[in-house]
């Protein structure tokens, strides 16, 4: 008789019961909803980080080509958003005259790019990304602020920068 128990209760256990598979489902939905939670958190932290990169990166580089541009000017002038620099003559040796006027540049924004342009010449693409410029001359120190604008799904990043710059040849 023991035998036939034994043997009746070892068939009633072989199988999982409603109670455990209901258990072991939610314990799966739970785990797929935290790694979804965290999948979409994750994602959308990364858009705005690189959201912001971006925007970094274009007025950074805005500001550096400026930079490099314009300070070995002699003078500069600002006209109807557009920075004027005129540069010292370059001689045959690649120096500069710095007493003798030579090319004169103008620096302008246009659909969001900073450009460079020799007066008669083609404009040159220095910097993308720009929503908004301001220039600004004082004596021997110019100035430029940008603004710019990164979107990456629905995240938009925002960044403005300032730089002054000082005309290496400006006359004393």
């Amino acid at each position: 008789m023991r035998c036939l128990t034994s043997m009746n209760r070892s068939r009633r256990r072989r199988g999982i019961t409603l109670v455990e598979v209901s258990i072991a489902g939610l314990l799966m939905t739970s785990l797929l909803v935290a790694l979804l939670s965290l999948g979409s958190v994750t994602s959308k932290e990364w858009a705005k980080s690189s959201a912001k990169i971006g925007a970094d990166t274009d007025a950074s580089v805005a500001l550096q080509q400026f930079a490099y541009q314009v300070r070995d000017g002699i003078s500069a002038t600002v006209s109807d958003g557009v920075l004027t620099v005129v540069m010292p003559l370059l001689n045959s040796e690649g120096d500069y005259n710095r007493y003798v006027t030579g090319d004169t540049v103008d620096f302008y924004v246009e659909d969001g790019k900073l450009y460079r342009q020799l007066v008669g010449g083609d404009p040159q693409e220095l910097a993308s990304g720009i929503s908004s410029h301001s220039f600004a001359v004082a004596g021997r120190e110019v100035s430029l602020s940008v603004t710019t604008e990164q979107e990456r799904g629905i995240e938009k990043a925002t960044t403005t920068y300032h730089t002054q710059v000082t005309l290496r040849n400006h006359p004393q």
